[in-house]
């Protein structure tokens, strides 16, 4: 039997192939005599050679946030056969999420959170930006604290008429605990949410002073 050293290139694979991992030579290939390298990554039916260890590495970093492209470019396995495998190892839906996901560079993920802390909802950054609301929201979940976010979501559930009442009410003397009451909103979220519109110390003399006649 012919050693591996001694196979020539398999007319199988695009490119020139080695018997040895070289330089250029970066991407295996299997044949039916072993593994042989190539300076082509495979695409279509040419699939490059995954390991579980390997798998399961790209799968978590998918998870992650990193693109396709991006683990192409680290691990030297061209993009198609990455997601090909990928695919191949999640639910349909699963894996469609986590790419809708992927495809939001960080430059615009910092801008929608950015936004979001600022008080859009994800209805308002989803018409600004033409990304679906739901891709907008697992994103942001998945890169604030579980708390924060719950936190921020629910303040933005608060739109601008509602909140110019809170602020009014609040101004003139209501407590928190009485805008609960009365709007059916905790009051940590009001809070919240009126500590994000006015200064700090307006927010804390009004507080201050609504808590006192509230408990007087």
């Amino acid at each position: 039997m012919s050693k591996l050293t001694d196979l020539p290139p398999s007319n199988k694979n695009k490119g020139n192939t080695s018997p040895v991992k070289t330089k250029t030579h970066i991407y295996p290939r299997k044949n039916r005599w072993g593994i042989v390298w190539s300076d082509t990554p495979a695409s279509g039916s040419r699939r490059n050679i995954i390991s579980k260890k390997l798998g399961d590495k790209l799968i978590e970093e998918f998870r992650d946030g990193q693109s396709s492209i991006k683990l192409e470019k680290k691990y030297k396995i061209d993009n198609d056969t990455i997601l090909k495998y990928i695919k191949s190892k999640l639910p349909t839906n699963k894996y469609n999420s986590i790419t809708r996901i992927n495809l939001i560079d960080s430059k615009l993920g910092d801008k929608l959170i950015e936004e979001f802390r600022d008080g859009q909802s994800s209805i308002q950054l989803e018409k600004k930006y033409k990304i679906d609301n739901d891709t907008i929201l697992k994103y942001i979940k998945s890169k604030l604290p579980t708390n924060k976010y719950n936190s921020i979501t629910r303040i933005n559930l608060i739109d601008s008429k509602l909140g110019d009442k809170l602020i009014e009410e609040f101004r003139d003397g209501q407590s928190s605990i009485q805008l609960e009451e009365k709007y059916k909103i905790d009051n940590d979220t009001i809070l919240k949410y009126i500590k994000s519109k006015l200064t700090h110390q307006e927010f804390e003399e009004k507080k201050r002073v609504n808590q006192h006649d509230f408990n007087s």
